[in-house]
């Protein structure tokens, strides 16, 4: 395919088995004649068109492209496996999901997808892995000889299926995935249970502990602020059976203590949600608190890992700077930005002469005013929704962004 300079603009215009069929050119020149979109998302669902083992059925499929086709209109091809059809589903029981309570999920349907069919089959499985494979083959022959198709779209959102369909009410036992007779085995093959199907104690699991250079203890919950109203956890059967089994009660650690780093940035960090001790193996300690090890570092082939023992991205929900400092220390050491902002999230997209500057405020309470510098070939900078001209002076522009909403800037080159 021709690599072309395109900043490609469009969205969903098929998500079986929605619109109808006969509404497909209609809303097709509308996207592209009327609206000047370049780009349209296709969805094509397994369970839709796998209609029995060995029937597909890419007729819409193949409509919606060809008219794509003689519009010139791109099509990204989105592919989805967590909608499984029910023949494999009656065929094979056995692959089912199932969670840590031994409740399997049967394949239906909801608002999210309208077809049937979810949250699918567990891959672990190899007749599913077998038969996704067909299905896959199959999308691609159909699809191979369109000169509308610009890419496959594998699995757009991954939300770790199927816990992501679950309720209020859950708890960890309906979150926990796979326990299915294929699970099983697989699981047993890489360390994570053993010949009996009990859970090894081993996390980080799949080998990736040697990858990481150590292994977990065993966790605590911690929230900053977080009051016990127990002297002692256990009080059925006394602090002396606590003491001997878990350790002396310490109630600070689970009021989310301070974490104190010296790599990869010398910094400060609250503890949230967890706190994990680590027990290292090949990997170099980074910090901690009081005698607990919580972050490390690990050089493992040509790559290297960084391992902390506590939720950073709640640290930084929670606005706490050391945690934004150590994350942007190591993005940092492989990402050279374009552009950077301090409250506000800059990102540039640069086709050249011309540019768009997006900056996104994350923030659900407050704005806030940035000047953010933009690369100095761009002197001009109009925002697309108000049509205004923004100053660029000494090389930067300065925005305005209104909580949780974003700025969207059209950087040109002045004309000579």
């Amino acid at each position: 395919m021709e690599k072309r300079k395109i900043f490609y603009y469009g969205g969903t215009c098929f998500r079986p088995p929605n619109p109808p069929r006969s509404q497909h050119r209609s809303h097709l020149e509308m996207i592209k004649k009327e609206l000047g979109f370049n780009v349209v998302r296709v969805w094509c669902l397994w369970n839709h068109c796998h209609r029995a083992p060995e029937v597909f059925d890419f007729s819409e499929h193949e409509e919606i492209i060809s008219i794509c086709d003689e519009l010139e209109l791109s099509v990204i091809f989105q592919t989805v496996l967590e909608d499984a059809p029910y023949w494999l589903e009656q065929a094979h029981p056995e692959c089912r999901y199932v969670d840590s309570k031994g409740k399997p999920d049967e394949l239906s349907g909801n608002d999210n997808h309208p077809s049937g069919g979810h949250p699918g089959l567990c891959l672990d499985n190899p007749v599913v892995v077998k038969q996704a494979e067909r299905f896959l083959k199959a999308v691609a022959e159909s699809m191979k000889a369109h000169t509308s198709l610009l890419a496959y779209d594998c699995w757009n959102e991954p939300h770790i299926e199927p816990c992501w369909n679950t309720n209020y009410w859950a708890d960890m036992g309906d979150l926990l995935y796979c326990y299915c007779p294929g699970s099983m085995i697989a699981e047993n093959s890489f360390g994570l249970f053993d010949h009996n199907g009990m859970l090894q104690p081993q996390v980080p699991p799949y080998g990736l502990s040697e990858v990481f250079g150590l292994e977990e203890e065993e966790n605590y919950f911690t929230w900053p602020d977080y009051e016990s109203t127990a002297k002692h956890p256990l009080t059925t059967v006394g602090p002396s059976f606590f003491e001997r089994f878990v350790g002396p009660y310490n109630e600070e650690i689970y009021s989310g203590p301070e974490i104190t780093l010296s790599e990869p940035v010398k910094t400060r960090l609250r503890a949230y949600g967890f706190l994990t001790p680590l027990r290292l193996t090949t990997a170099k300690s980074l910090g901690g608190w009081k005698d607990y090890c919580l972050a490390a570092h690990n050089k493992f082939g040509k790559g290297e890992a960084y391992y902390f023992g506590t939720f950073l991205g709640l640290s930084m929900f929670n606005l706490n700077e050391g945690a934004g400092k150590v994350i942007a220390n190591i993005l940092s050491q492989r990402i050279k930005p374009k552009v950077k902002g301090k409250d506000l999230r800059p990102r540039l997209i640069d086709a050249g002469k011309e540019a768009l500057l997006c900056v996104f405020n994350n923030s659900r309470f407050e704005s806030y005013t940035e000047s953010i510098v933009v690369p100095g070939k761009f002197s001009q900078a109009f925002d697309i929704h108000t049509e205004k001209e923004m100053a660029v002076k000494d090389g930067a522009v300065k925005v305005t962004v209104d909580r949780e909403d974003v700025v969207v800037l059209h950087l040109r080159q002045e004309k000579s």
